[in-house]
C-alpha cells in the first residue's frame, strides 16, 4: 500500500526551476533514500513533502487521499492551508539537519511540549511516552539536561525522539548526520535502523552511502531537479561507471579516501 506519494511535482523559485516533474511513491514500511549533489533538489523535495515549501505544481497523496493545500500568488501556502495541514504534518514528521531543539528547555521538556499542546495528551501519559522513547534512543540518563550540554549526535537523537512523540506514520529526514562529527554519525544511524526494523516508513536525504546501500529498500538519485535513477541498492551497485549516479558515488568515495 502506498503511504505517501507525489505526482508530477514542480517547484520554482521565481524563474529558477528547482524540481521538474518529479513523481515518487513510498509504500508502508519502506526506507527510501535520496542522494545527489548539493543543489540537486533533494532537500527541496523533502520539504515539499512536508509542505514546509509550497509546490508550484503537482499532487501529494497520503494514505491514498489527496492532500488539500492552497498556494497564493506569491507561491506560499495560504493561511487556510496552514490551518488545515496541521493534522497532515503531525502524521508526516520531520527531522532536520540542525536539530531545532528549544535551547532553554530540557530534553524532557523538548519532548513533552508538542503532545501536550497540539495533541492535548495528559501529562502522565506524555511523560511515560517520553521516558520510553529516550530509553529507545539511549538517552534516558540525559533527560534533565539542556541541549547545550549534549553532543551533536545526542541532540539529533533527541530530535528523532521528539518527532516520534507525535506518533507519525512517516518520518522525513533532511541530511540528519551532515552536521555531526564522524564519530557521532553511527549512533544516529543505528536509531534509524531500529526504526526501519520496527516498520516506520522513512524518506531520508543523505550522503551516507554505507547506510544507503545497507538499509535502503530503494534509492533515488536526483540531479538538476529530476530523478535520474530509482532502484534497489543492488541495482545501484550494478550501474555503469559512466553513469551519472556512479560518477557521483565515486566522487564521494574519493573525498573519503583523501
Amino acid at each position: 500500500m502506498s503511504k505517501i506519494s507525489i505526482n508530477h511535482l514542480f517547484k520554482n523559485y521565481g524563474n529558477k526551476e528547482v524540481l521538474h516533474d518529479v513523481s515518487l511513491s513510498v509504500n508502508e514500511g519502506e526506507l527510501v533514500t535520496l542522494i545527489g549533489r548539493s543543489g540537486s533538489g533533494k532537500s527541496t523535495l523533502i520539504r515539499c513533502l512536508n509542505l514546509l515549501e509550497a509546490p508550484s505544481q503537482g499532487e501529494i497523496m497520503f494514505n491514498d487521499t489527496k492532500v488539500d493545500y492552497t498556494v497564493n500568488h506569491q507561491g506560499n501556502l495560504t493561511r487556510r492551508s496552514e490551518t488545515t495541514l496541521s493534522g497532515y504534518r503531525i502524521k508526516v514528521g520531520m527531522v532536520f539537519q540542525h536539530f531545532n531543539l528549544f535551547p532553554n528547555r530540557t530534553v524532557m521538556e523538548n519532548l513533552v511540549d508538542g503532545p501536550r499542546r497540539i495533541l492535548h495528551m495528559n501529562s502522565g501519559k506524555t511523560a511515560a511516552k517520553a521516558i520510553n522513547l529516550l530509553d529507545m534512543v539511549d538517552l534516558l540518563e540525559h533527560k534533565d539536561k539542556y541541549p547545550s550540554q549534549l553532543s551533536g549526535g545526542q541532540q539529533q537523537r533527541v530530535s528523532i525522539a521528539r518527532a516520534l512523540m507525535m506518533d507519525p506514520e512517516v518520518l522525513l529526514f533532511d541530511e540528519p548526520t551532515s552536521a555531526l562529527d564522524p564519530e557521532m554519525v553511527n549512533d544516529v544511524l543505528k536509531v534509524m535502523v531500529r526504526l526501519k526494523k520496527a516498520g516506520m516508513t522513512m524518506i531520508v536525504v543523505t550522503h551516507e552511502m554505507a547506510f544507503t546501500e545497507q538499509a535502503s529498500d530503494r534509492v533515488l538519485f536526483l540531479e538538476d531537479g529530476e530523478i535520474h535513477f530509482e532502484g534497489s541498492p543492488a541495482a545501484l551497485q550494478q550501474e555503469s561507471d559512466e553513469s551519472r549516479v556512479k560518477k557521483f558515488i565515486n566522487t564521494l568515495n574519493h573525498q573519503v579516501s583523501v
